[in-house]
């Protein structure tokens, strides 16, 4: 393999240059050094530049042609659209961010040993980009292209046959028995029989195939008996199992591809959740690209995320609008985070993109479908922008039902893709239509009011992927917004708390909006918990504690009382342990200024459960405006607080 990153040379193109540039004599002296990978807006003279670039790299290698071996230029992600020329000869293009590209070149690595590669690279801002948030959403600088060669650029070596894609799903997985398909699509150099060699674990299968020159696609399923299942973090281990495949060409190895994989088995029913048949109610967060300029991301960076997150006690991240890096699907696996995959696509787009996008919604499922930790694929983030909706039976039933392009035609090729290429995990065409975005608090009204329009409306609430507020800065920024820090903080805790009490009735899970802050310049003081830095605001422990495996929670109280006022106040203890609770005792406290009156209850706590427990029946004394409750809940070595 010949690795061809490091500095590269770049110029914003004209029509004069690019008819010029890919000749191998061509004088690039002048231009300025670009890092591959790496986003061209890094280097300073082209901050402000949207492109086109043109980039140049000379190398050296080949010059002669070992008998029956083939060599391949790979692109491991280019944002967004290439043309590509090796020695003044054009190779072919390119288009799509997040998987890799690849041009056979053995041919003219064999005529010379002195080569140059020459790239157009274009990220232009037409809604035709499949980018996702990288270019339109509002929590990113507005102003940021993310073009370039983002991720590495080589020269790798096949036999005569080369495995150009390898895709690998789990859809069975019992603890009798785990059924892994695998799909390659081989390239051969002429036709013969291959034999292809696979290895699920401990577990081998050999088969023969014929093959005609060109292009095969060979699909065939392993059994695993007595497997090790994978699982989310909180209900059991993550063992990951190798798989390897080899093909051979007339008795002589060829090609091979390795990856690592999770022997589970994901369903999902009216937005209810199982894995491994074990049902679970999933607390998320929305992630965000972790850096702007993702070429600059690294994996602890990844892994730091990921384990926040377990420490909030969530079982769920959406990768939001965006395919990441695969250290965080790396790390997922490894951890036991579950993930709900968002297709880059994010808001409304144009006309032209639909091919385009079912195209790489296939591409999305070869390169991430071997990931336990994937539970979802959404076709398209927000077709109709929730702002534009009320929070209305009405506004929600027309945001569902009016036909557009987007929802109705896009959507639906792009679900379709998925569904054709994944049959084992769920899809979804789009986010914000049959799973709800409920921003009170940040949209509109108060997050108060969210319960009675989920008791009105319960069908709303069956999975909401995106709630939350402003939280202004972190607790690294001096002075920051510390109204708005509390006011995120207040609507994360009260509407986590409230859909945990809806546990599937009808609710199977949310994710609060936003995890942590891509930039400091974000919309509504920045939508994470965390700031760009990690750091802390009040949301993040608002998060973590409404999202402890056990919580005591009750009706909210209203912000102002009258002497007289009956309050009827619901009680509720939710649980996510996999074990009953027995023998509890909640006592609630309710005082107010010279007074106060107090409650208990005993019983038991159901696993995986919401339970009523009691209801305070209280008439508030004369001259009394406010009062407070207090909730204590002690079961054996179980405890869980709450104060309204």
């Amino acid at each position: 393999m010949t690795d061809l990153g490091g500095a590269w040379r770049a110029c914003e193109a004209d029509e004069v240059l690019r008819r010029a540039y890919p000749e191998p004599d061509f004088d690039d002296r002048g231009w300025v050094e670009v890092p591959v990978p790496g986003h061209w807006r890094s280097v300073r003279s082209l901050a402000g530049s949207d492109g086109p670039l043109l980039y140049r790299r000379a190398f050296s290698g080949g010059g002669g042609r070992a008998e029956g071996r083939r060599s391949w230029l790979v692109f491991e992600g280019v944002f967004y659209q290439t043309d590509v020329w090796l020695d003044g000869s054009y190779v072919g293009d390119t288009e799509g961010y997040f998987f890799p590209h690849s041009f056979e070149v053995t041919e003219a690595l064999a005529e010379r040993s002195e080569h140059v590669l020459a790239v157009e690279v274009a990220c232009g801002t037409a809604r035709r980009n499949v980018t996702g948030v990288f270019q339109g959403a509002d929590y990113l600088d507005p102003d940021w292209n993310p073009g370039g060669i983002w991720r590495d650029v080589r020269i790798e070596e096949t036999g005569p046959v080369r495995i150009s894609r390898l895709r690998t799903l789990c859809g069975e997985a019992t603890p009798e028995r785990a059924v892994v398909s695998l799909r390659a699509v081989l390239d051969a150099a002429e036709a013969g029989v291959v034999r292809l060699v696979s290895r699920v674990g401990g577990v081998e299968h050999q088969l023969e195939q014929p093959v005609a020159a060109g292009e095969n696609r060979v699909s065939w399923n392993v059994v695993v008996d007595g497997p090790e299942l994978w699982w989310p973090w909180s209900l059991g281990a993550q063992p990951l199992t190798d798989v390897s495949v080899a093909v051979s060409f007339q008795d002589e190895p060829s090609d091979e591809r390795r990856l690592v994989t999770g022997l589970r088995q994901v369903r999902m029913k009216n937005w209810v959740f199982t894995v491994n048949g074990e049902r679970l109610f999933l607390k998320g967060s929305n992630v965000g690209p972790t850096r702007m300029d993702l070429a600059c991301a690294e994996g602890p960076d990844f892994e730091r995320d990921v384990l926040l997150a377990r420490d909030a006690g969530l079982d769920l991240l959406r990768v939001h609008g965006h395919v990441s890096r695969p250290e965080l699907y790396e790390a997922a696996d490894r951890h036991g985070m579950l993930l709900w995959q968002d297709f880059p696509l994010h808001r409304e787009y144009l006309r032209g993109i639909r091919k385009q996008a079912a195209r790489q919604a296939r591409e999305a499922v070869d390169l991430l479908g071997h990931h336990p930790s994937i539970v979802l694929w959404c076709g398209h983030n927000e077709p109709v922008p929730v702002a534009d909706v009320r929070p209305s039976v009405p506004g929600f039933v027309v945001q569902a039902e009016r036909p557009t392009w987007n929802k109705t035609v896009l959507d639906a090729t792009v679900h379709r893709a998925f569904e054709r290429s994944d049959s084992s995990r769920p899809a979804v065409p789009h986010s914000g239509i049959d799973d709800t975005h409920l921003y009170f608090g940040r949209h509109y009204g108060s997050v108060a009011e969210l319960p009675g329009f989920l008791a009105r409306w319960p069908r709303l609430g069956r999975f909401v992927s995106e709630f939350g507020a402003g939280g202004g800065g972190g607790a690294s920024d001096a002075g920051g917004a510390g109204d708005a820090s509390e006011e995120q903080a207040l609507v994360v805790r009260r509407a986590a708390e409230w859909l945990r009490r809806l546990k599937y009735r009808p609710t199977g899970g949310f994710c609060q909006f936003l995890l942590a802050d891509v930039f400091r310049g974000a919309g509504d003081g920045g939508l994470g918990v965390l700031g760009p830095d990690r750091m802390p605001k009040p949301g993040w422990d608002a998060l973590r504690e409404a999202c402890a495996p056990v919580i005591v929670v009750a009706d909210p109280l209203p912000a102002a009382v009258e002497g007289g006022e009956t309050l009827a106040l619901d009680v509720h203890v939710v649980s996510d342990l996999r074990v009953p609770l027995a023998g509890g005792v909640v006592r609630a406290v309710l005082t107010w200024e010279g007074g106060g009156h107090e409650w208990a209850w005993e019983g038991d706590v159901p696993a995986d459960s919401c339970v009523l427990i009691g209801t305070l029946q209280f008439v508030v004394p004369d001259g009394v405006t406010k009062v407070t409750l207090d909730l204590a809940l002690s079961a054996g070595d179980v405890t869980a607080a709450n104060r309204y």
